[in-house]
């Protein structure tokens, strides 16, 4: 980020400024915090390297740093989606300095070719999301019409600016209440705002260019997540990664030819050093809720109690502290999900497994059926049921509904495990080796049944394939003590 605004600047002061704020401002700090959030940083990165290499040829021409760039654009595509409003970042960048006048602009042609080739790809051979998650699927933007999506938004940049500025009351999953008319309550101020906001500046950046280029990087790196195209949710903290520059560079032209000007270095100085302390305090106490599940969760709590979506985080927190052993407080949270939305089936499941957890075997067993009489194809509940008949000796039933699963979904790897544990408890051992063979050729990668493979060996002193299976098994990552004591 210095690098580039260095570049685009040419002040090391405005840079180290915008840098500075970029690096330690609450309102992104969990897409550090949040582990799985690493694609995201991923992202970034290719695509800072992208904008720095393609700036940097502009200004020397070497050819070398125009290829890297695309390609470290492609990169970032890879990492995420988001990665697509690159080339108008690079237009803007362009339209601060037009070195070759319009004919510039053709330098965009590579990153568009990438851009749209990437997309073909996305919506054909790579549509991993589709059917994956039901919930990202049915999206909530998604049933709502564009005017509606599109009058939200000017409350949605607002709140964006809002937590930049004021970073109070943050936590992982926003409800935005979408805006339904134009008289709806408040977004007519918003609207207005708005208008305001842009005429300001306008007028401001007369004298400061890098104001307007600031201003133009926030809302043109905003829009892959203003839910023209409908996504997941209608507000993340996590998608202010990018636009957050734009917003800092605001900042520092303010603090820079603006402020400094009027109260000299070293007032402008404390206040800069003031307000990064301001910020520093707001990450340190929001990075506390990060300490583990149970906290992030109950964060939510403290702020979306009204959201139509809050029995999602209940179950959420129902399981995080089932990860954490204290299965009654599971229970108690899996129960206030499906109390506020009965037909939850996942939080049946989870309820189901805090029982068995609990040694609560009945109301487990209700909680299971409970979930598949919800969604007859949903596998989970079908492979912890079969697996609770079988801990407690009821070895048919296990197998007729491990069969069941079976049934509806013939690839479904953790029903055949199952069975093949029954039928080794049963000593078929014939029918187990068949069932963990076919287990290990639906997932490749896992241990599990080769494992299970080189134990039945064992016992029908097969010993060069136990060998093998244990061997595959240890290539796989499994590291137990007790595999090395069985070679």
């Amino acid at each position: 980020v210095y690098l580039i605004i260095l570049a685009i600047s040419l002040s090391p002061c405005m840079a180290f400024i915008t840098a500075s704020l970029f690096g330690i401002v609450p309102a992104i700090s969990s897409i550090t915090f949040y582990i799985p959030a690493r694609s995201d940083l991923l992202m970034a990165l290719f695509l800072f390297l992208s904008l720095w290499l393609f700036i940097r040829y502009r200004q020397k021409g070497k050819s070398m740093l125009y290829a890297v760039s695309i390609v470290s654009f492609a990169l970032s595509l890879i990492c995420k989606e988001m990665a697509m409003m690159l080339p108008l970042l690079l237009a803007l960048e362009i339209f601060r300095n037009p070195k070759e006048g319009k004919a510039s602009y053709r330098l965009l042609l590579p990153y568009i070719a990438v851009l749209v080739s990437y997309t073909l790809l996305r919506i054909t051979i790579l549509n991993f999301a589709k059917g994956a998650n039901p919930i990202i699927d049915l999206s909530f933007p998604a049933t709502l019409p564009l005017w509606v999506r599109l009058l939200t938004d000017f409350k949605v940049i607002f709140l964006y600016m809002r937590i930049l500025i004021l970073p109070l009351g943050l936590h992982i999953e926003w409800f935005v209440e979408p805006v339904r008319s134009i008289f709806q309550s408040g977004i007519l101020l918003y609207i207005a705002g708005f208008i305001i906001m842009i005429l300001v500046i306008k007028k401001i950046s007369d004298k400061n260019k890098l104001i307007l280029f600031g201003s133009l990087w926030f809302l043109l790196s905003l829009l892959p997540v203003l839910n023209i195209y409908p996504i997941s949710v209608l507000f993340g903290e996590g998608w202010l990664y990018i636009p957050s520059i734009g917003f800092f560079i605001v900042l520092s032209a303010i603090f820079q030819d603006i402020i400094k000007p009027k109260l000299g270095k070293i007032f402008s100085g404390i206040l800069i050093a003031l307000f990064l302390v301001y910020y520093a305090f707001f990450t340190i106490t929001y990075g506390r809720a990060w300490k583990d599940s149970v906290n992030v969760f109950t964060n939510v709590l403290k702020y979306e109690k009204t959201s139509p979506f809050i029995y999602l985080t209940y179950n959420n927190l129902g399981m995080a502290y089932s990860d954490k052993g204290d299965f009654e407080r599971s229970i108690e949270y899996c129960k206030k999900s499906i109390s506020l939305s009965p037909n939850y089936f996942e939080a049946y499941n989870n309820l189901g497994v805090s029982y068995v957890a609990a040694g609560k075997t009945v109301k487990a067993i209700e909680s299971f059926k409970r979930a598949i009489r919800l969604k007859k194809d949903y596998m989970p509940s079908y492979s912890n049921l079969g697996h609770l008949y079988a801990l407690i000796g009821f070895k048919n039933r296990a197998i007729e509904v491990l069969n069941a699963a079976i049934k509806i979904n013939p690839d479904h790897y953790r029903a055949y495990c199952n069975l093949g544990y029954v039928y080794t408890d049963k000593g078929d051992i014939a029918k187990a080796e068949e069932f963990f063979k076919k287990a290990s050729s639906l997932r490749e990668e896992s241990y599990e049944p080769h494992y299970c493979l080189g134990t039945i060996y064992i016992k029908n002193k097969n010993y060069k394939k136990a060998l093998d299976e244990y061997h595959k098994a240890l290539k796989l990552g499994l590291h137990d003590p007790e595999i090395y004591n069985k070679l």
